[in-house]
């Protein structure tokens, strides 16, 4: 049998380690590119989060529109809350405050399912 030159086993060594170092560099690069998705995930989850709590908080959205209720001081309002949605149906009303109205629904934090304005009359559907 024939000798191993202890050069070639120094080459195939330094060969092993120049391909692991590669490898090794890639998987960092990776790891690095995988946290930032990982970051900007929880940032959106963050956000999103924050929007659901602010969207769709039955007891806010209630008192929120009794609030308004109250301060345009309408009278003949109509409102019916179902398992889904609060209907609000006012009747003789002067458009001013229709426009009144509309403008501090349109300002709040409310999902909006159906607006319907006529000259003196306003149907309005809120989801829960």
């Amino acid at each position: 049998m024939k000798k191993i030159d202890p050069i070639i086993i120094l080459l195939i060594s330094l060969a092993l380690l120049l391909f692991s170092l590669f490898l090794l560099k890639q998987s960092t690069i990776e790891l690095k590119s995988q946290n930032d998705i990982l970051k900007e995930t929880k940032i959106l989850a963050n956000e999103y989060s924050t929007l659901k709590n602010r969207w769709n908080n039955k007891k806010k959205i209630i008192s929120t529109i009794e609030k308004i209720i109250k301060q345009s001081r309408l009278k003949d309002i109509d409102m019916r809350t179902n398992k889904k949605n609060i209907i609000i149906d006012i009747q003789k009303i002067s458009t001013r405050d229709i426009d009144r109205f509309v403008n501090k629904i349109l300002n709040a934090n409310l999902i909006i399912l159906k607006l319907n304005i006529k000259k003196d009359s306003l149907y309005l559907e809120i989801g829960k």
